[in-house]
């Protein structure tokens, strides 16, 4: 069976990998030219929104088969809203997860875990063409594109994403996050620690421009007080939508496509 995969991210690699389990060994056409985030930070995953799963790690390990290492558990979440500040603790909340290119980030993990699976780098395939020459094609690249051309792609909200890493004093296992209308509108912000001097700091603003965001980022850092260290800042577009239906023909639309998700 021929089945190629769009998309070297968290879903096409792990797609990937579930084939290998039955001994299909599947090509991947992946835009970039390495396995990883073009921006480094630090992402959230939350038990509240992985639910009913009662352990994600333990999830990933017994179902899908895979080994994934967080680089902390979340045990305190800190949430400030104007005028209030709001902490809860716990053992667990949730995990935090490497983003980016070294080598134990989160889609560096799941790649390590292939032993068959051809990669192909800097390819952007025409997905109908590649449907005459596979039996399956998987999109799992995340992008509206091919769902718009499809005819299958609904978007919920779009804005811009304005991320830093930046350096301080920091507890390893707090996520911290702001709510505020005067700097984020109906969007967030929020810190994720790599370690005690490390953290990602992000703030997202829906419906804006690139050029708005630069704007509503000062006023954050104003607003809060903030003045950290800022070692690196990126800004990117940032979506959500969802696809219906999933499959068209002999193409599969998964992960961040199959389902409401946010993407940038």
């Amino acid at each position: 069976m021929k089945i190629a995969i769009i998309g070297a991210g968290l879903s096409g690699l792990s797609c990937a990998h579930e084939l290998e389990r039955y001994g299909i060994n599947p090509v991947v056409f992946e835009d970039l030219d390495f396995i990883g985030d073009r921006e480094p930070h630090i992402t959230a995953s939350l038990s509240i929104a992985d639910r009913p799963l009662p352990d994600t790690l333990k999830y990933y390990r017994n179902t899908c088969h895979l080994e994934i290492n967080p680089v902390n558990t979340i045990r305190k979440l800190t949430h400030y809203t104007p005028g209030k500040k709001a902490i809860i603790k716990s053992d667990n909340f949730g995990y935090f997860f490497l983003r980016g290119k070294e080598t134990d980030s989160l889609k560096r993990q799941i790649a390590s875990q292939l032993s068959s699976t051809e990669i192909r780098f800097g390819q952007k395939p025409d997905f109908r063409a590649l449907s005459k020459e596979y039996d399956f094609v998987i999109v799992a690249n995340g992008l509206p594109g091919i769902p718009k051309e499809l005819g299958c792609w609904k978007e919920l909200i779009s804005g811009w994403i304005k991320g830093a890493i930046v350096y301080g004093e920091f507890d390893p296992n707090e996520l911290i996050m702001w709510l505020s209308r005067k700097y984020c509108k109906t969007g967030y912000a929020y810190l994720c620690p790599y370690d005690r001097q490390k953290a990602s700091l992000l703030l997202f603003v829906p419906y804006v421009s690139q050029k708005d965001i630069e704007y509503y980022w000062d006023r954050f850092l104003e607003i809060e007080g903030i003045k950290y260290k800022i070692a690196e800042e990126f800004s990117v577009e940032h979506f959500s939508g969802m696809t219906e239906p999933h499959k068209v023909d002999n193409i599969y639309l998964v992960g961040g496509l199959g389902e409401p998700s946010a993407h940038f």
